[in-house]
């Protein structure tokens, strides 16, 4: 019980961590998450974590080396929490929980991209209102996204923002991610993994998935999305090869 209660809070910390829109992941979450999970299991050193320490030591040792040397502007706990979430926490947490924190991780995914349609409607309803909404969650939301006019963070959602493109202004859905695009990124590598995993399914989940990509306005997620829907007709086409094509189009935002 108490195994799937923390694979799940820290599935929900790695979902905050990749939107990267939130003060929740800051320093001092890292060095807590570090010093109540990691640190524990560090100390009893498998074999197969050697190389991921020794990784996380050359880290710290080249970026100090950098700083030291070339004085950049880096203070020594953005190198340490980089240091942290980057590599140390990936890798134990897959280590310890193995394919179910990637399973668990695929849920809150969807939970989150079918939560968002709703509030994305309701945001296009009242858009003043969800704008008044800064003076909240100001305070959550990282600062460098409160340059942004009418930017905030709610952690699980991000207010969407309007665009225009010529004489054309939309409501993009930003969901939990930081920006559209790579909203629809994160949906279609899930929807990736969850086609490999059980098989072609245009389900429930799928169109969900589908309409919330539609709704961000991202050409590379419509371009993702349209080779999944090819993938699913070309059977002769290795499966495999048109999901990596799929995933390279939604990282060319």
């Amino acid at each position: 019980m108490i195994h799937n209660i923390s694979c799940v809070i820290l599935a929900l910390y790695t979902i905050l961590m990749i939107s990267a829109t939130t003060n929740l992941t800051n320093y001092y979450v890292a060095l807590i998450i570090i010093l109540i999970f990691t640190f524990k299991y560090i100390l009893k050193i498998k074999k197969n974590m050697i190389p991921v320490i020794l990784l996380f030591i050359a880290w710290i040792i080249i970026n100090l080396t950098v700083l030291i040397i070339f004085k950049r502007d880096v203070s020594y706990k953005t190198i340490l929490s980089t240091g942290i979430n980057y590599i140390l926490y990936p890798a134990i947490l897959l280590d310890v929980y193995g394919r179910k924190f990637i399973d668990t991780l695929e849920s809150i995914v969807f939970y989150l991209t079918a939560l968002s349609l709703p509030l994305y409607i309701l945001n296009m309803l009242f858009l003043d209102y969800f704008n008044s909404l800064r003076s909240v969650f100001c305070y959550i939301t990282r600062p460098v996204f409160l340059k942004i006019i009418n930017y905030w963070s709610a952690a699980i959602y991000v207010n969407a923002r309007e665009e225009s493109y010529g004489s054309l202004t939309v409501l993009r859905n930003h969901g939990f991610m930081w920006e559209p695009g790579y909203f629809a990124t994160i949906i279609i590598i899930f929807l990736c993994y969850r086609w490999l995993k059980k098989g072609i399914k245009y389900d429930y989940i799928f169109f969900i998935c589908a309409i919330a990509i539609i709704t961000t306005f991202s050409t590379s997620g419509y371009f993702a999305l349209l080779t999944l829907l090819l993938a699913g007709q070309l059977k002769k086409i290795s499966f495999k090869r048109i999901l990596i094509i799929g995933i390279i189009l939604s990282e060319s935002v």
